[in-house]
């Protein structure tokens, strides 16, 4: 830590103050570190993020699960003790895992145990009163959790497997969820089924791969002035490597901002890589909506062809 390197006089200041202490982002292979950290944090609310978890880190965070506030995993390997069980997280807010890769043979019970040591197939159900933001790369605790605060979800739909888990979490927990971040494979399995569960949402993000189908699905299901799906939601965020929309698509989206006009705030589709200017025509309706002050983008990341003049 830096201030401990000025002078003995900051190092006096610094050493008994819990709140310089109580967040950690730990890359190394160096446990004791972190266990010096949390020691000096006492009891204040942990931030503490993994760029990989290492054998023995997970015995040390289970001991001061408690405290744990904000918690984030990344990882290209994962060594633990696979018996570790986090408890119940009483504080927890804020949970990211992503990049996990899961080791082969250097730990042969990691599949069975699922999610870092932090959950197996003997723990109950885990509920943190407090979390109200989950991040996951990867479809590993959602049938583990139940979390009726939850507020923003961001989750992998990469298959029909994932969209049932994500059925049943929203069924189970029934939580206020306001944000929700689906990152989609080629497969596209259907959205309407999830987003029915979710009627609160506010804003919500499609993030697609490369050559994955577009939400048809759900454009016609928004466009249907009966329809009761989603009626609160104000920000729709549409982003994919490559779009190639159809004449037809384009005048999907247009019904679907002419329904929800007054309600939609924000629309945005965008692409690494826009195969071409939308039409003419196309174009006019939306920089006329814009005009009605609904903000809207259509476009490569760099290149919004609805700001440009016709």
């Amino acid at each position: 830590m830096l201030l401990m390197n000025v002078c003995n006089p900051w190092s006096e200041i610094a050493l008994p103050t819990p709140a310089l202490w109580a967040t950690v982002s730990l890359d190394s292979r160096r446990v004791q570190i972190l266990e010096i950290w949390l020691k000096r944090a006492r009891n204040y609310p942990l931030d503490i993020a993994f760029n990989g978890l290492y054998s023995g880190a997970s015995i040390v965070v289970g001991q001061y699960a408690k405290q744990l506030k904000h918690l984030g995993i990344r990882g290209t390997y994962l060594l633990i003790d696979c018996s570790t069980d986090l408890g119940c997280l009483p504080r927890l807010e804020t949970l990211k895992i992503d990049n996990i890769i899961m080791p082969e043979g250097d730990c042969p019970d990691f599949r069975r145990t699922q999610v870092i040591g932090i959950f197996d197939d003997t723990t109950e159900t885990l509920v943190p009163p407090h979390l109200r933001c989950l991040r996951l790369d990867a479809n590993v605790i959602l049938d583990y959790v139940l979390l009726p605060t939850l507020q923003t979800l961001a989750f992998p739909l990469q298959n029909a497997s994932a969209t049932s888990a994500l059925s049943r979490f929203l069924q189970r927990s029934r939580p206020p969820l306001q944000k929700l971040i689906l990152k989609l494979s080629s497969s596209f399995p259907t959205l309407l089924e999830c987003v029915r569960l979710v009627p609160l949402l506010t804003d919500l993000e499609l993030d697609g791969r490369r050559e994955s189908r577009g939400p048809e699905d759900l454009f016609f299901a928004l466009a249907d002035s009966s329809s009761q799906l989603l009626p609160h939601l104000r920000t729709l965020i549409i982003r994919d490597h490559y779009l190639n929309p159809s004449e037809s698509s384009y005048q999907t989206v247009i019904r679907t901002l002419s329904v929800r006009r007054g309600q939609l705030v924000s629309f945005r589709l965008m692409a690494h890589h826009f195969s071409s200017e939308p039409p003419i025509d196309v174009c006019a309706r939306l920089r006329q909506m814009v005009a009605d002050g609904m903000d809207i983008y259509v476009g490569s990341y760099r290149r919004n062809f609805i700001s440009e003049s016709g």
